[in-house]
């Protein structure tokens, strides 16, 4: 039994392996396996690893959002920029509606024009936006851009039909005796003043007439100067012209024996003027801004002292040329919108040859032409109508205006047959009549002084939506009076302003640009120039823009294209497009 049991000890013994030592030696810990252990410092190298491969995923996310801040601001700046152009061509749009400067920049359609951009108006902060504006072929193109930080835009505006810059009662344009110049200021609808004076352009004589008309989107100024000289200029829509001869000798230097006028329809220009060496009226086009060939007119005259045109219709291209010779004999030619035609002697003794003694109106609704003009043998005013289709009517008197008369002025009220007439005589009063589509009223007493006889110290019109109308003159002082038309008769008299120099002489009025304006100018025995403005409901600001010599202080040597009577004239707009800046 012993036995048995030491034998089988010793069996588990032999099969039971013998492991060395924990360094080599019998016994101990097991071997290990040392090729499958990484080397020493690998794992340090592991983690850098690990570390940069994180740091490059931080920058990279890093660097994405960084990009998308910053595509997100460059973004943000090109909205503002178009943003600003797009405002910046509203302004200018504006302007052109209104017929104003209303930034005050120099030019009707144009924003901040002026090389300056540390006065360009701004929508946001660090934006600004400006706009220029240039015509051609009867286009007014604007051209509108905003910054905002590096990132620019623009936006161009297309425009046809007349404006501002075509006259629309923004600008008056007056001679300057002392400077041989022509000079002009503009009228800023916005705050109700006229701007600083600038030249428009220099003659070589001392001008003196001066007469005024849109063509297109331009302006054209007759000037005559002392010697007897017609110049032309085609001012653009900041009131810069250049001035050349026409003629060499007008015959006349006391008188005016030129005008200018714009088609109701094309909106293009049409000038007339008597031409002495071969004694002949002669007329010229200006279209698209360019000067037609010279057009003898059918009349039969050796000499003009007044000539006078006279839009037939609102929508056509009619005209009516009326002149008064140096027989005192009083003529009338048509202008059919291509060509002269007929000759017809409305009367053979106006009552003095060195005063526009007629005017000439149409009939709003049934279009007929009324002429009327004074007369050398009685106090009485004649008239005549022409009838489109059917000619000249025969000649009726209008009696009651206490003495001869000298000057007369005509305006149609809108929407009726009905017309109104001024008219002062040989001492000074004043009287007016109403047309009512079929006889004159019996004239009624104005005022019995109106400070002189040798100019006219009167005027009287209707503004571009016909809620108004004004009559404005003078009585010897410097005070200037007005007067409106009620519907069936004039308003108390009122006083319109006091002149800061001199007494009121010659007076102009026209409709403005926009809705119920009216604007003028009054000229004063001291030479000078004053603007003002009616809006409505009150008289803005007077301004005394420039002087002349007194030598013409009693001619009209200002002028003020007429904006449309009756009803407003806007601009059309055929593009609105963005573009590169």
């Amino acid at each position: 039994m012993n036995v048995n049991r030491s034998a089988a000890m010793r069996g588990v013994a032999e099969r039971t392996p013998v492991h060395a030592g924990r360094h080599g030696r019998r016994g101990g810990w097991p071997r290990r396996n040392w090729g499958l252990v990484p080397a020493r410092g690998t794992v340090l190298v592991g983690v850098l690893i690990a570390l940069l491969v994180l740091t490059l995923i931080t920058l990279g996310l890093f660097g994405m959002v960084r990009l998308n801040a910053l595509g997100a601001t460059i973004s943000h700046d090109g909205n503002r920029a178009q943003m600003a152009a797009d405002a910046a061509a509203n302004m200018a749009v504006k302007e052109l509606m209104d017929g104003s400067d209303l930034d005050g920049d120099g030019t009707i359609g144009s924003i901040s024009n002026d090389g300056n951009a540390a006065n360009d108006p701004t929508l946001f902060p660090g934006t600004r936006m400006w706009a220029s504006r240039s015509d051609a072929s009867g286009v007014m193109t604007i051209l509108a851009r905003g910054q905002s930080a590096q990132a620019r835009r623009a936006t161009q505006v297309l425009a046809t039909g007349s404006s501002g810059s075509g006259g629309g009662g923004s600008q008056v344009f007056f001679t300057r005796e002392s400077s041989a110049a022509v000079r002009h200021s503009s009228f800023n609808t916005g705050t109700q003043t006229w701007g600083a004076a600038a030249t428009s352009g220099t003659l070589s004589n001392a001008p003196i007439w001066c007469a005024a008309a849109a063509s297109g989107t331009s302006t054209m100024v007759l000037v005559s100067d002392s010697g007897d000289r017609l110049r032309y200029g085609l001012a653009d829509s900041s009131g810069t012209a250049t001035f050349s001869q026409m003629v060499d000798d007008l015959g006349s230097g006391n008188s005016r024996p030129f005008d200018v006028a714009t088609e109701p329809s094309s909106g293009e220009g049409l000038m007339i003027y008597f031409h002495k060496p071969p004694q002949k009226m002669q007329s010229r086009t200006v279209i698209n801004g360019t000067l037609g060939d010279q057009v003898d007119m059918p009349l039969s005259t050796s000499d003009v002292h007044w000539a006078r045109l006279v839009p037939m219709s609102a929508s056509g291209n009619e005209l009516m040329a009326l002149t008064i010779d140096g027989n005192e004999d009083l003529h009338a030619v048509r202008w059919t919108g291509s060509a002269w035609t007929g000759q017809t002697t409305l009367h053979t003794s106006i009552h003095k040859k060195d005063a526009e003694g007629m005017a000439g109106a149409i009939e709003a609704t049934s279009g007929r032409l009324m002429v009327a003009y004074s007369d050398a043998t009685d106090n009485r005013v004649g008239y005549r109508i022409f009838t489109p289709g059917s000619g000249w009517s025969s000649n009726v008197w209008i009696n009651g205006f206490d003495a001869k008369v000298h000057w007369i002025r005509l305006i149609s009220l809108p929407s009726s047959n009905s017309i109104l007439l001024a008219a002062s005589n040989d001492v000074g009063r004043l009287r007016t009549s109403r047309w009512n589509g079929t006889t004159w009223t019996t004239p009624t007493s104005i005022t019995d002084n109106v400070g002189g006889t040798n100019s006219r110290h009167f005027d009287l019109h209707v503004s571009p939506d016909g809620s108004d109308v004004i009559l404005m003159y003078g009585k010897g002082g410097a005070a200037v009076f007005y007067r409106l038309w009620t519907g069936s008769g004039w308003s108390s008299e009122a006083t319109a302003f006091t002149l800061s120099s001199g007494t009121a002489q010659t007076v102009l009025v026209r409709p403005g640009s926009s809705a119920s304006t009216l604007v003028g100018v009054v000229g004063d025995s001291n030479g000078g120039a004053n603007a003002w403005s009616w809006n409505g409901n009150a008289f803005g600001a007077v301004s005394r823009v420039g002087t002349t010599g007194t030598s013409f202080k009693e001619f009209e040597w200002f002028a003020i294209p007429p904006g449309t009577s009756g009803s407003a004239s806007k601009p059309t707009i055929t593009e609105w497009a963005v573009v590169a800046p």
